[in-house]
């Protein structure tokens, strides 16, 4: 794993850019105080995680709806994430499109260390936050469990149902209701950390987008 201490903490600007798109916010109020303009993020690959943070900060006192970053992680399609999520949806399985999310995602962002653990019956892909920013982890978390909950509905062609749970770290907000409402699965908080957890035999199901040259490619 790679440590937060031996790496700059940053995400990819198209994430900044998808978070303006769906704010129905003026683009200069959600930037405030950030020094970027959506001109500059056009031709910026990286930014700092603590402008994104501030964006976040931004988003909340312009009077978001609750449960914004998670709904905002559905919208993270496959061409947010680059050659990231090309690789884990041409991946011959599931299990390999988890692994690829689990060991390349620094190079969309360093924010988090992800790791992969088969339990009994279940396995369970977790994520931990580098940043010591509370405020930035919950709604960073929200919103990329949402991610890997679409990688794995797309790929197992159902919604997951009661066979996933997904666990915060964090203590339940007072919008849990609309969370529940997005996930449409168990949700447990105040949990030893975030993770999502499926079933195990998951891991063997072939995905539809299989396709070795773009998997081995990307």
């Amino acid at each position: 794993m790679i440590r937060g201490m031996d790496r700059p903490l940053f995400m990819a600007a198209s994430y900044l850019q998808l978070y303006l798109r769906a704010n129905e916010n003026p683009a200069p109020a959600v930037l405030t105080g950030t020094g970027l303009t959506e001109e500059s993020l056009r031709t910026t690959d990286y930014v700092d995680y603590r402008l994104m943070a501030m964006l976040y900060r931004n988003v909340e006192r312009l009077g978001a709806q609750p449960g914004w970053a998670a709904r905002i992680g559905a919208q993270l399609n496959i061409t947010t994430h680059g050659p990231l999520a090309f690789a884990a949806l041409s991946a011959p399985t599931l299990g390999a499109a988890l692994q690829v999310m689990a060991q390349l995602h620094p190079v969309r962002t360093t924010t988090i260390e992800a790791s992969e653990e088969i339990e009994g019956p279940r396995y369970h892909f977790r994520l931990h936050d580098l940043t010591g920013d509370a405020e930035f982890a919950r709604y960073t978390a929200e919103a990329i469990v949402r991610v890997m909950q679409a990688l794995i509905e797309t790929v197992t062609g159902h919604a997951a149902g009661d066979n996933m749970l997904i666990s915060f770290a964090h203590p339940a907000p007072d919008y849990v209701d609309e969370l529940h409402a997005i996930y449409l699965v168990p949700l447990a908080f105040d949990a030893e950390e975030t993770a999502v957890s499926i079933p195990a035999s998951w891991l063997h199901i072939p995905s539809p987008l299989y396709d070795e040259g773009s998997y081995r490619q990307n």
